[in-house]
């Protein structure tokens, strides 16, 4: 039975940065990225994680999003991918 509990703890360096963009006045674009390089080996032992999408308003305070997100771990665990990736569709409140 695999155990879920077993952990790696590492020293990070952080790279981000996070671009709004409003083309339109109902409309937003906005980016997120993050690269995680360990301080031991960098180029081979990384995490990055990405997203892209649009929120528009609808509605007074009420909102949809809409956005992608990537997770790559260049050292996953065993028996695990690299790559992660997942589409988002959502609904929200601004208060």
């Amino acid at each position: 039975m695999r155990s879920w509990t077993s952990t790696r703890d590492e020293f990070a360096a952080r790279l981000a940065y996070h671009v709004d963009w409003g083309p339109i006045t109902p409309v937003l674009l906005f980016h997120n990225f993050e690269w995680l390089p360990t301080f031991h080996d960098p180029t081979d032992d990384y995490l990055l994680n990405a997203d892209v999408g649009a929120r528009s308003t609808l509605i007074g305070n009420v909102f949809a999003e809409f956005k992608g997100e990537l997770r790559h771990d260049e050292t996953p665990a065993p028996g695990r991918q690299k790559d992660d990736g997942r589409l988002l569709f959502g609904l929200g409140w601004n208060f």
